[in-house]
């Protein structure tokens, strides 16, 4: 099975792409989510969220990608 990886890339993925590829593009986000996720939360903008949030974790994740910004 072939895959297409995301890292860094932050524009939402057309939803025909995604139907075209089910299950095979997987995105990495620089912290755990759902907790830091979204549109906005990339760069240091995520990194200092986690900060200020006090989290007593911190962590990447890899998701597969869905319609939605940081929520496959």
């Amino acid at each position: 099975m072939d895959f297409i990886l995301l890292a860094g890339y932050l524009k939402l993925i057309p939803v025909e792409l995604i139907w075209a590829y089910p299950r095979s593009i997987l995105n990495i986000h620089p912290s755990l989510l759902p907790a830091f996720g979204g549109k906005g939360y990339y760069d240091m903008k995520v990194h200092k969220a986690v900060i200020v949030s006090g989290a007593r974790y911190l962590g990447p994740t890899i998701h597969i990608v869905d319609e939605h910004y940081d929520t496959g």
